[in-house]
């Protein structure tokens, strides 16, 4: 693709600085909301969760997204431009995820669908390398035997998603803290703290809570972290050979305006360093790569069809790992 468009993917590659504005205006107004519903609400604590799983989820989801677009180094350049933008992007995250995030996500990009097998953790174990030799976003075995089952383990897995994704990788390749976490640790007391003080409640608390725990599990927005890898589209669902489907999906549907474009998904892996506001324009310039491909169109289909006809995490590509 690159060689038949080479000079026009090159015009979309960079950086977009107007994104910060984006985040700034994302985590701000996500700020506003919660004080706003903690004064509406009063003490009423189950209401304040409620309105932030149902309506804050969106932003949290939206946060998720924005700190990949920073990892990626598509808002500001250099580490430090990164990280400024992906601290303002993280804020609704409810914990610093930015640097955690950037450290387990290029893996994925480099090693995408290759489990985590004897060899590579060999070869990690001599070559000492600090990052994964390895797909971190694949689900482990266990959590496929235990989350697979039935319509309840796998709405028990939609409802813990946020927390595997981010302990997961801590588990099986720890990594040391760096002071992107320590400043990111210290946004967040003041980011949460700020609105119980202006509110003189914990209002603000359960709202952030709730929308990044709870809005990031079983929520529309979030579904995105299953459509984006897993065979769920009506033609992969039970496809058992990886060789008859894909190891990443897209979705074309109106959430892409909330989601940072996130559902450009294959687009994204082709091309990582096209920013989130023109990737349809990639899509646009070379259909027929793209139209042809199984794609989502719904996040609420592809919510139900996993919830009530899928074989649940089994139905993602694994490779092993081949050393060079």
């Amino acid at each position: 693709m690159r060689k038949k468009y080479k000079g026009k993917i090159t015009e979309l590659e960079g950086y977009d600085p107007w994104t910060l504005l984006d985040f700034i205006f994302m985590s701000g107004s996500h700020w506003g909301l919660a004080v706003f519903f903690s004064l509406c609400f009063g003490d009423s604590y189950s209401k304040i969760a409620f309105v932030g799983w149902l309506l804050g989820g969106f932003w949290s989801c939206a946060a998720g997204l924005a700190i990949h677009e920073a990892a990626h180094q598509l808002v500001l350049p250099g580490r430090w431009g990164s990280f400024l933008a992906g601290f303002i992007g993280e804020l609704p995250c409810f914990l610093p995820a930015y640097r955690a995030f950037l450290h387990y996500h290029m893996p994925h990009h480099s090693y995408i669908s290759v489990d985590l097998g004897k060899k590579n953790q060999e070869e990690m174990d001599r070559s000492q390398k600090k990052q994964p030799m390895y797909d971190p976003d694949l689900p482990t075995q266990f959590e496929a035997y235990m989350f697979s089952k039935n319509m309840l383990t796998r709405i028990s897995f939609l409802i813990l998603q946020v927390l595997l994704y981010a302990f997961r990788p801590q588990i099986c390749c720890p990594r040391s803290l760096t002071p992107e976490d320590f400043i990111g640790i210290v946004g967040q007391i003041l980011y949460i703290g700020s609105g119980c003080y202006v509110t003189e409640s914990y209002g603000p608390l359960v709202y952030l809570m709730c929308a990044s725990l709870l809005g990031q599990g079983l929520h529309i927005a979030s579904i995105h972290f299953v459509a984006e890898h897993y065979s769920i589209t009506e033609d992969t669902s039970f496809v058992n050979d990886p060789n008859q489907t894909q190891d990443t999906f897209s979705y074309y549907g109106p959430l892409n305006y909330i989601l940072f474009k996130g559902g450009y998904h294959i687009e994204h892996h082709d091309f990582p360093k096209i920013p989130y506001r023109k990737l349809p324009k990639l899509k646009a310039l070379a259909p027929e790569f793209y139209d042809s491909l199984p794609h989502h169109t719904s996040y609420f289909k592809v919510l139900f069809r996993f919830i009530f006809n899928h074989p649940g995490l089994w139905q993602r590509v694994k490779r092993e790992y081949k050393s060079d």
